[in-house]
C-alpha cells in the first residue's frame, strides 16, 4: 500500500522543498519513479515544472521532458514510505487544471483525496538603473478534495466548509472535531477528518 504525505498526520513531514530561483518545484534533481500509461515504470532523475506544468528528466547534463504519456510519478524518492512526493493526474477539468494536470496526494482514503495544486507564475523584475533583467517565480498552492468520480471541490483548513461537504454527518463530524481537539492550523486536521467520514459510509 502506498503510504502518502499525511498518514502519520505530521504536519510537514515531508514537505518539499520549493526551489523559488527556478521554475522547479524540488530544489534537487533526484531519481523518482515515473508510472506510465502502458503500465510501465521507470526510475529517472527528475523534477517537476511548476511554470509550464510539465515532469522533467536530467540526461547527461540535459533537463528534457517526459513525452510518453504517464498517469503519477515519485518526485525526490521511489517511494513515499521514504520521503518521496506522490503526483497524480487524471481528475476532471477544474478553472485553469486539466485532465493532465498533476496534483500532489496529501491524503488518500479511499473514496476521498487530499490534493495540492502548486504552480509558479513568473514575472520579469529589473531595478532602477540596472541592465540585468532578472525573472522572478511566484509560488501559488491551492487544496482540494477529490472525490472516487475525478471531481474536484476546493477546500480550505476550515471547520465550517468540510461540515458543508457532509450535511448528512454533521453531528457525527462535529463530535469527532470536539473529541480529537481539531483547530484546522495543519493540513492534517482535515486528512483526520475525512478518514473519519471515510468510517461512516
Amino acid at each position: 500500500m502506498t503510504r502518502t504525505l499525511l498518514d502519520d498526520y505530521k504536519e510537514g513531514a515531508y514537505h518539499i522543498v520549493y526551489d523559488g530561483e527556478t521554475a522547479y518545484l524540488s530544489k534537487d534533481w533526484k531519481l523518482g519513479r515515473v508510472y506510465f500509461k502502458d503500465n510501465t515504470v521507470r526510475d529517472l532523475v527528475i523534477n517537476y515544472n511548476a511554470y509550464n506544468q510539465r515532469l522533467e528528466r536530467l540526461e547527461n547534463g540535459q533537463k528534457l521532458t517526459v513525452e510518453n504519456p504517464l498517469t503519477h510519478f515519485i518526485l525526490s524518492d521511489t517511494s513515499t514510505a521514504s520521503g518521496g512526493f506522490l503526483f497524480w493526474n487524471g481528475f476532471r477539468p477544474y478553472e485553469r487544471q486539466d485532465e493532465r494536470t498533476f496534483y500532489q496526494v496529501l491524503h488518500d482514503s479511499g473514496n476521498f483525496k487530499l490534493l495540492k495544486h502548486a504552480y509558479y507564475n513568473g514575472r520579469e523584475e529589473r531595478k532602477f538603473n540596472e541592465a540585468t533583467t532578472n525573472f522572478k517565480f511566484n509560488l501559488y498552492e491551492n487544496y482540494y478534495i477529490a472525490y472516487s468520480t475525478g471531481q474536484l471541490q476546493r477546500i480550505k483548513k476550515s471547520k465550517k466548509q468540510l461540515l458543508a461537504l457532509f450535511p448528512k454527518y454533521g453531528e457525527q463530524v462535529t463530535a469527532f472535531i470536539s473529541n480529537e481537539k481539531l483547530k484546522f492550523k495543519e493540513w492534517s486536521d482535515v486528512s483526520k477528518v475525512l478518514s473519519y467520514v471515510e468510517t461512516l459510509f
